[in-house]
């Protein structure tokens, strides 16, 4: 048999292997064609399938075809060792429990397949260069069929929908993926075990990790190396780019709060030196061998690894066949050319901390030249012991305006080649629309600041649109993921010890008294006679208060400790999120009332409004009414929080919301009015949809306490006016004009006339236009 039909049935068993793991239905003997014919009974949808997998085999055909066609054996000892592999494929038959009980491991998958067809590598007569090849194949297959599998967003039936739609780019897609990967097949006699090694570190670390996100499927398929973003880190107190911290120190301990990308920063890190394509500062870690160990899994057993070569190479590939691996770790840990990324010091149980340290403190005295990269979400952990073995510590900055706008680009750009429908909108559109809200909603863009919440805000503006973003519920999303649902996929140990519902009481007492207090920080102490307080009505909490603090602290991913005795929230929106909840729990609205007219009283307010039952909103909302006609000194700053409550309301009653307009008609007639809005051709619902976006928009509403109210105009047609105690940017409010129409109205045409007295300003959105009719100013 020619070498092309051999590999044409070893890419055909691959692709049989493929729709079995993603349809998860063949009957005993079932041909591809048959299972095909079962799932697609439309004879159109069924063609354009079997062109699709027509496609994606050719590019599988010409990737063997490659890696075959430059080995230095006779054609019939190629021809045995691949029609060996393709029969040890089909022999395998591999389901979807086989990939996932691989972990999606290409050396485990290829290792479930030699146990499966033991006897096919006898039975085929070999040669040792012809068995030599027949293991590379059974690992470069492997790798294939686990690069097909992971592109595609779920195991169910969504995974048909997805093939129809995206027939005509899979080819192309798998493509570019094997081109990202590299081959496991030597042109020498000798397989290379480096070039095994580095192929099964691209694909075992190369996908984003969807563990306790609440909409997995949006970031199932998408790659680490596609998605990252270079952070910031402080070294001595001074920022500075990653790269230069990986050049300037050998031994980095890097910490940062839960979702700061410390793991994607080590299996960027890896990936990208296995690909040897880092460049700049730390080209020169192209020549390393990365290692990376997630440190749960490793000093979870009772005894821990021994510090050699062996044993690290167990843990690294604890899979791999190649009998040269450890040779290969040796080799590198001499020479001082091994890159070990150790994973998630706080993830250790405190009883196996002790055994890391001595651990760790041998492997750097055995190979003093080697690099290490230790990662912890606290850096008060054994930091002393750390600092003894010549580490420096570096702490995780949140990500600048610029790296949001680049990881939310990035990211949509990834999610564009895996993804089934966009609704409406290309991702190029929708990542520049998700752009201009997170920029003018400052809540929004306080949460985007660290990687994974800027990643979960893109899934969910991916998944529902742009009005959960501007909801209370998005806020529940972020903290069941931070508080229970990461660590609990995860396996981390003792998660379980303080159940969500006391995690959240106690979070939420710790938020309300610092609102009250006015801080953002308290003291430890302080922190745990609130949690000593709050404990002692929870009949249900097993831990001693000391304890419930130290797991808030290291596990809740809300509470961090900035520096030894202090204690704060992660982010400020969610400390305030929490605030409102208790708030409304604990039935305090007249204390929101109260407070209404502090500034720093504002978001909590807003929250409480959109969180509150229909009893507790209407009773804000009239405590609110009452104090602007009562107190006249701050009835503007209450009717501002006013008018953004309401916004954020699900429901309020008629004959309630009319006198709120009525007190925000009152109020903009006793100020002068700094702009007056009207819509050309546009209908009064147009104008309902503008006016909420503008009273919710914080780009706005922070320069001062702006009211906006509908008021009668020319030809019947209802304008707003905008006022407020302060000068009004008017083109922040023409750009907020802007962004309401792109998000809510694409596609329309028709204007907005803005006036405030000395120009009259037209966006015309028959051709995207701004027009100045008259006047100057300066944006």
């Amino acid at each position: 048999m020619a070498i092309e039909a051999a590999i044409f049935s070893l890419s055909q068993n691959i692709m049989s292997a493929a729709m079995d793991v993603w349809f998860s239905r063949r009957r005993p003997n079932q041909t591809m064609a048959q299972l095909i014919q079962d799932q697609v009974p439309n004879s159109i949808e069924r063609r354009r399938l079997e062109r699709a997998f027509d496609e994606m085999q050719e590019v599988v055909i010409d990737r063997l075809m490659q890696d075959t066609r430059a080995q230095r054996l006779p054609e019939h000892e190629k021809n045995a060792a691949v029609l060996a592999a393709a029969d040890s494929f089909r022999i395998a038959a591999l389901t979807q429990q086989d990939m996932l009980t691989a972990a999606m491991s290409p050396a485990a998958v290829a290792e479930t397949v030699r146990e499966r067809s033991w006897q096919v590598r006898g039975n085929a007569q070999l040669t040792d260069l012809g068995i030599q090849l027949y293991d590379s194949l059974v690992d470069e297959t492997s790798s294939i069929l686990v690069t097909i599998v992971s592109s595609l967003p779920g195991w169910d039936s969504r995974a048909l929908n997805y093939l129809l739609h995206k027939q005509e780019d899979l080819g192309l897609a798998l493509a570019k993926a094997l081109d990202r990967l590299p081959s496991s097949i030597s042109p020498e006699p000798m397989i290379d075990p480096l070039i095994s090694y580095r192929q099964h570190v691209v694909s075992a670390l190369d996908r984003v990790e969807t563990v306790g996100f609440p909409v997995s499927d949006s970031v199932s398929g998408l790659r680490v190396s596609e998605t990252f973003i270079r952070p910031d880190v402080v070294v001595a107190n001074s920022r500075m780019p990653l790269d230069w911290a990986l050049a300037d120190h050998r031994r980095l301990f890097l910490h940062g709060p839960a979702g700061s990308g410390k793991t994607s920063i080590l299996k960027w890190l890896a990936i990208s030196s296995a690909r040897q394509s880092l460049d700049g500062l730390i080209a020169s870690l192209n020549d390393y061998l990365p290692v990376y160990i997630p440190l749960r899994r490793v000093f979870s057993n009772s005894e821990p690894p021994l510090p050699d070569v062996n044993s690290l190479a167990q843990i690294a590939y604890p899979s791999f066949q190649a009998e040269q691996l450890p040779n290969l770790v040796r080799q590198r840990c001499e020479a001082g050319y091994l890159l070990l990324l150790l994973d998630g010091l706080d993830e250790i149980e405190a009883s196996s901390r002790l055994r890391w340290l001595a651990w760790l403190s041998e492997m750097t005295e055995l190979y003093p030249k080697c690099r290490f990269v230790v990662t912890s979400r606290t850096a008060l952990f054994d930091l002393e012991a750390l600092v003894d073995l010549k580490f420096t510590t570096s702490y995780l900055e949140t990500l600048q305006n610029s790296s949001k706008i680049q990881l939310i680009r990035q990211w949509f750009a990834a999610a564009g080649s895996v993804a089934d429908v966009w609704a409406g909108s290309s991702p190029t559109e929708s990542a520049a629309k998700l752009v201009r809200i997170i920029e003018t909603n400052s809540r929004l863009n306080d949460l985007a600041a660290t990687p994974l919440m800027c990643t979960l805000i893109c899934a969910l503006f991916r998944e529902r649109g742009d009005l959960p973003l501007v909801r209370a519920d998005v806020y529940s999303q972020f903290i069941d993921m931070l508080v229970e649902r990461r660590d609990t996929e995860r396996g981390i140990p003792g998660i379980g010890s303080l159940p969500k519902p006391e995690s959240l009481m106690l979070l939420e007492e710790l938020a309300q008294l610092m609102i009250r207090d006015g801080v953002s920080e308290i003291s430890r102490e302080y922190a745990l006679e609130v949690v000593e307080l709050a404990a002692s009505s929870m009949l249900r909490l097993q831990l001693e208060p000391s304890e419930a603090l130290n797991h808030l602290l290291t596990r809740s991913g809300l509470l961090i400790e900035p520096a030894a005795g202090r204690v704060q929230f992660v982010h400020r929106t969610l400390m305030e999120f929490l605030a409102a909840r208790s708030f409304v729990e604990n039935d305090r609205i007249y204390l929101l009332a109260e407070k209404a007219h502090d500034p720093a009283w504002r978001s909590v307010t807003v929250l409480a409004a959109s969180q509150a039952r229909p009893r507790q909103g209407e009773q804000l909302v009239e405590e609110m009414l009452s104090r602007c006609y009562e107190e006249p000194k701050w009835r503007a700053a209450v009717a501002a929080v006013l008018q953004e409550s309401v916004a954020s309301m699900v429901s309020l009653s008629p004959s309630l919301r009319e006198r709120c307009e009525a007190l925000w008609r009152q109020q903009t007639d006793r100020q002068t009015p700094q702009a007056l809005l009207s819509l050309d051709a546009g209908t009064p619902s147009d104008l309902t949809s503008l006016y909420e976006w503008l009273a919710g928009d914080d780009g706005i509403s922070r320069f001062g306490s702006t009211l906006i109210s509908r008021v009668p105009g020319g030809e019947g047609r209802p304008r707003l006016v905008m006022a407020g105690d302060e000068p009004l940017n008017l083109g922040r409010v023409v750009q907020s004009v802007l962004d309401w129409r792109r998000a809510r109205l694409p596609g329309r045409e028709f204007g907005v006339l803005i006036e405030d007295g000395k120009s009259r300003i037209v966006v015309d959105f028959s051709d995207a236009s701004v027009r100045d009719l008259g006047g100057y100013h300066s944006w």
